[in-house]
């Protein structure tokens, strides 16, 4: 799944990449529905999900935004703590993530549908669930967004779902590719 970009200022032609797909906006906004923002008058790159900012001059765009993505993808997986979790076994691991993969493929509908008749309890224990088995798979952002969605839908609030299954789609992806 590409990541989301938005950029905040003049719109500029960059040239199509699989990585991520871009929205202009020329005031700022709701972030939301977007991994990394690009505020080109303050000279900001925002990463959404970690609330980092990073200060930029004079970087081609495109080189910039591959090296916000870059600095999320970091954040997002990490193998080696799904080891330390499993006691060191690779083939733990893999089977973490087909089994990751087998049981939550079909999450975003769920979620849509309790969503759409506001069970916000069975969104939390769902979300819930999923939480408990990120850290197996090394889905270290995904982890700490679905605790923020957690309390947030205790509230009957739902900010960070757009997040959560961003999030979610990415490691369903690598699962895939790793269970080949």
């Amino acid at each position: 799944m590409a990541y989301r970009v938005l950029i905040i200022g003049k719109p500029v032609t960059l040239p199509e990449r699989d990585e991520f797909e871009v929205d202009f906006q020329t005031v700022e906004g709701e972030y939301s529905a977007y991994d990394l923002v690009v505020k080109l008058d303050s000279g900001k790159l925002v990463l959404v999900l970690t609330e980092e900012e990073i200060e930029f001059r004079e970087e081609k765009l495109q080189e910039l935004i591959l090296k916000g993505i870059e600095k999320l993808r970091k954040n997002e997986l990490d193998k080696n703590l799904a080891l330390e979790m499993l006691g060191g076994s690779e083939r733990l691991y893999f089977r973490s993530l087909k089994l990751y993969f087998e049981e939550y493929h079909d999450l975003k509908a769920k979620l849509e549908k309790y969503l759409a008749k506001q069970e916000y309890q069975a969104m939390r224990d769902l979300v819930h669930k999923v939480r408990g088995f990120t850290l197996y798979t090394g889905a270290k952002l995904l982890y700490k967004i679905a605790g923020i969605l957690e309390t947030e839908l205790l509230e009957g609030e739902v900010k960070n779902l757009n997040h959560f299954l961003r999030l979610h789609e990415r490691l369903l992806a690598y699962c895939q590719v790793e269970n080949v």
